[in-house]
């Protein structure tokens, strides 16, 4: 008798702690929820804005346009088609972002040689926002040449 009433005593601790644990869990999702989404769409809206500031390459057509923003993060992300090559587009952003109060920060490059890809990443910061100008390589698959996303909350930038 002793030992099913420590058998029950465990189940019901074990029980208990499991649904501490649970409403703990979406209280901290609730809570981030309510202080950050705020800021974020805030943010979000910031990178629109700044997107909206700066001029596109001439005679560059958009295939894609998606904005995102979750508690801690935010994204701003456009691709376009275009038949210049990287050192063009790197040249015509970088005096268009520093117009615009970005500073260039870095350039880094992805290579791929089984698969024969590359992409080029020039990236620039404004306060705790990064922009990054990606240039695929000819054998991409992207269905674009260069995509330009601004972004918040991979602190970079700090």
């Amino acid at each position: 008798m002793n030992d099913r009433n420590q058998t029950i005593n465990t189940k019901r601790i074990n029980r208990i702690f499991i649904r501490v644990f649970i409403l703990l869990f979406v209280f901290a999702f609730l809570y981030d929820h309510i202080r950050n989404k705020p800021i974020a769409d805030k943010i979000k809206n910031d990178l629109e804005a700044e997107y909206n500031l700066i001029d596109h390459f001439p005679g560059a057509s958009s295939t894609r346009y998606e904005v995102t923003a979750k508690t801690g993060n935010a994204l701003f992300i456009a691709s376009f088609k275009f038949n210049n090559d990287f050192n063009e587009i790197k040249l015509y952003y970088d005096g268009e972002l520093e117009e615009n109060g970005w500073k260039f920060w870095k350039i880094d490059r992805f290579e791929d040689r089984v698969d024969d890809l590359e992409e080029n990443y020039i990236l620039f910061c404004k306060d705790s926002y990064i922009a990054t100008i990606t240039h695929y390589g000819k054998n991409s698959d992207h269905g674009s040449t260069y995509s330009l996303s601004l972004s918040w909350g991979l602190d970079v930038c700090q």
